[in-house]
């Protein structure tokens, strides 16, 4: 075991870091909230830096948490200096959670959604889910944060995968755009979605914007029209392929 004190002023250092980084970098982390976007990044580039700044730094906070806990003689907990000290690393973690969640969001905003863009969501959603059951543990020892993280990987993993993000993804952008919230929509990458997508294509094939209704025209005459049989049979495909039937039967 480490001296209570050593570890206690490793973890001052660490928090005076964060203090003085988060605040020189103030607006880059508050941009997402204010839907500001700071000079010198794109959308895409302010929303993926943001994440994967965020994941690398829950990894290293959450490590480092453990491992001053467990560094330290218990009796039978760890000190409360040492609990608030690693209780304020857990609130920076949450904090950038956030942040890049609303980044991420601010770009979902304006570029509508991708099925990469919700599975990023879910991630972040999880790791902020994470780091709080660690903040918990902290003055809940008898708390199993471990088993609770993982049974939480699995409900949130089952649910991902029960969930048709792809009918999802295409009812956010085609409502998004029919209400002025999206300029445009992505015809193209909506036509390679899955048979989720095809009710939202034949409604752009009515749309106001000639461009937009002549693009989703064409990719619906593209889509493949066979039935689904008894071994792939669910009402999303036959959905579709009524929908693809009857368009190519025009």
């Amino acid at each position: 075991h480490f001296n209570v004190l050593t570890v206690n002023t490793a973890l001052i250092g660490l928090s005076l870091v964060y203090g003085v980084y988060l605040f020189s970098q103030l607006a880059y982390f508050v941009g997402g909230f204010a839907g500001v976007l700071p000079e010198g990044f794109t959308m895409a580039e302010y929303a993926r830096r943001g994440f994967f700044e965020m994941a690398t730094l829950c990894g290293i906070n959450l490590g480092i948490i453990a491992l001053s806990v467990g560094l330290v003689r218990k009796t039978p907990r760890a000190p409360l200096a040492l609990r608030l000290e690693c209780l304020f690393v857990g609130l920076i973690t949450l904090f950038l959670v956030v942040s890049a969640s609303a980044k991420m969001g601010m770009y979902i905003g304006s570029y509508g959604l991708t099925r990469l863009r919700v599975l990023t969501e879910v991630i972040m959603v999880f790791l902020g889910l994470a780091a709080a059951m660690v903040c918990l543990w902290l003055f809940v020892p008898k708390f199993a944060y471990m088993k609770a993280v993982l049974l939480l990987a699995l409900v949130m993993g089952a649910a991902v995968s029960w969930t048709d993000v792809d009918t999802l993804v295409a009812h956010y952008n085609v409502r998004a755009y029919q209400s002025g919230k999206l300029d445009t929509v992505d015809v193209a990458y909506l036509a390679s979605l899955s048979d989720g997508a095809v009710p939202y294509l034949e409604e752009l094939s009515r749309d106001e914007n000639t461009a937009i209704r002549a693009e989703a025209h064409t990719w619906l005459t593209r889509k493949n029209g066979e039935k689904p049989d008894i071994r792939s049979w669910n009402i999303t495909g036959i959905q579709a392929w009524e929908i693809l039937s009857d368009n190519n039967s025009q």
